[in-house]
């Protein structure tokens, strides 16, 4: 058998040796085509963001205790209703947190663009050859008929709509959802963003803007109630210290007005008055404590995130590994050569 099998090697190697100018022409032929491919498409860099969300419990403190002090419990304030750190992911992906990017202003290492990311991403992103080709022969079948704009009718083009975009913010949107990756490390927790783009300058801004609009975003969605209510509460406060101030001053006027007069009317009627007041005054000082205690509620909400790994500008690209991919093709042609001229001998080995 052993015998056999190095006999079946050596009439494959004496295969290939006839074939060799084959094999010369066939990697000459493919290093030039996968070199003339390969060199195409632009180089790319990364920029990559960790940050880990807060993980602790619902203690505020003195926060807290200023609250409990006032009768208020806001321990359960936490809850289980803000977006979790799996779902940060598909709130990167959505259409309105992308169209959100469109006006962030960005400026070229090279500093040849200095705008905002929409029109970068529009009109200054490098393309391969094919995808060129692709859109002048689309180009030119406009010339045959009206191409639809898209968007909605009657909208300004200029300004996107995350409900309803036209072709080139489509066209902004599906590149960014490539550019722009998300994802959670479900053991620790930690939140990874990383962003490519054909100029490292532009990768680590947007890297470092994602982070940002994430951490707002979900800044928004927790506290969307509580500062509602401090809104609320701040707002019925100065009602009520107005109608307490007004009520005051009633009582003082009357009393000053009538200071020389012993009748009980008067003397009921200035009771009143004063009844009226302390109702307002209470009815503040319960307003009061409950915008103070919105507001602890709201600070507890508001979640807290430790930055790992802040962006920076690479040197060096991350891609397209140009070496890697000739010499994978030259591989390829070379393996796919020798089966085709080895096949006997190959199915004796394997027999």
């Amino acid at each position: 058998m052993e015998e056999n099998t190095t006999t079946g090697i050596g009439t494959m190697w004496q295969k290939i040796w006839a074939k060799r100018k084959v094999f010369f022409w066939a990697w000459g032929i493919t290093f030039v085509l996968s070199t003339a491919l390969i060199f195409s498409v632009p180089r790319y860099w990364q920029s990559r963001v960790t940050l880990a969300p807060e993980t602790g419990g619902n203690s505020l403190g003195s926060l807290g205790s200023l609250a409990s002090s006032f009768g208020f419990n806001v321990g359960d304030a936490g809850g289980e209703d803000a977006i979790r750190s799996t779902l940060y992911p598909d709130v990167v992906k959505s259409q309105p947190f992308l169209v959100g990017l469109f006006d962030v202003q960005i400026q070229t290492s090279d500093a040849l663009y200095n705008g905002d990311y929409y029109t970068y991403l529009d009109s200054y992103i490098r393309r391969p050859w094919w995808k060129i080709l692709k859109y002048k022969i689309v180009k030119l079948t406009y010339l045959v008929r009206k191409p639809k704009k898209g968007g909605r009718p009657g909208s300004d083009p200029n300004i996107a709509d995350p409900f309803w975009l036209n072709k080139k913010q489509t066209n902004a949107v599906t590149l960014m959802r490539t550019n722009i990756v998300c994802s959670v490390d479900i053991k620790t927790d930690v939140i990874t963003i990383t962003v490519k783009d054909q100029d490292k300058l532009v990768a680590a801004l947007i890297a470092d803007t994602v982070r940002a609009h994430l951490q707002e975003h979900v800044t928004a969605y927790r506290t969307q109630k509580a500062r509602q209510d401090v809104a609320y509460y701040e707002q019925m406060k100065q009602i009520s210290y107005a109608e307490y101030k007004e009520a005051a001053n009633r009582y003082i006027q009357y009393v000053d007005s009538h200071n020389d007069m012993q009748l009980e009317r008067y003397k009921a009627e200035a009771q009143l008055l004063a009844d009226d007041r302390d109702t307002k005054r209470t009815a503040y000082e319960s307003f009061l404590k409950q915008e103070m205690a919105a507001e602890a509620k709201l600070q507890e909400r508001t979640p807290a995130f430790a930055v790992l790994s802040a962006a920076s500008v690479s040197e060096l690209p991350a891609g397209p590994k140009r070496m890697l991919f000739v010499a994978a093709m030259l591989i390829l042609v070379s393996l796919g050569l020798g089966f085709r001229y080895t096949r006997e001998e190959w199915k004796m080995l394997l027999a």
